[in-house]
């Protein structure tokens, strides 16, 4: 009888076909890529993708983009499932893997649900009073709140470069190959 499903985890979502090329592939630390295509495409709706892109390029990066791309990370399964099927992940450390669990998504979802609609578009306006209060509602620490912002802020950093970076590619001549 030829094994049809091999399990990944607990539960019946953990389910996956089995597919022997590309468990051996995972096993040798190869990744698998085809699986985390399936499943990114099984789980994102395109015309959210479409609009999430169109929102990073224009450079509106805020929490309430932040929470959607945490609700579409937790729909994808555990994180360190996720990053074992990306070619080379076999050479990160077994103990940072676990590190990178539901909890740490729960958790940043909780900080940004504490925070009101207008914080959420706006986090310049995130004053210490206003970080006391969404640290304690929930449950964490000032300096969490100022780690998620700080985390804003680099992810702000770097989609401003990429943006430049692909505009000044556009704007670049192609040279004719002789």
């Amino acid at each position: 009888c030829p094994v049809r499903f091999v399990g990944t985890g607990e539960g019946l979502e953990a389910l996956e076909p089995f597919h022997g090329k590309r468990v051996a592939e995972r096993i040798l630390g190869f990744g698998d890529v085809l699986s985390l295509v399936e499943k990114v495409q099984e789980k994102i709706d395109l015309d959210d993708a479409k609009e999430m892109q169109e929102t990073l390029r224009s450079g509106r990066l805020d929490f309430h983009v932040l929470l959607s791309q945490l609700r579409t990370m937790k729909k994808m399964g555990s994180m360190a499932n996720l990053i074992k099927l990306i070619p080379g992940a076999g050479l990160i450390p077994r103990e940072m893997l676990e590190k990178l669990d539901q909890g740490v998504l729960n958790r940043t979802e909780a900080l940004i649900l504490s925070m009101t609609p207008l914080e959420r578009a706006n986090p310049d306006i995130l004053n210490g009073s206003r970080k006391r209060r969404i640290a304690a509602g929930a449950g964490a620490t000032v300096e969490e709140v100022n780690r998620l912002i700080k985390g804003l802020d680099e992810m702000r950093k770097q989609m401003k470069h990429l943006t430049r970076a692909g505009a000044r590619a556009k704007a670049k001549p192609k040279r004719k190959r002789r």
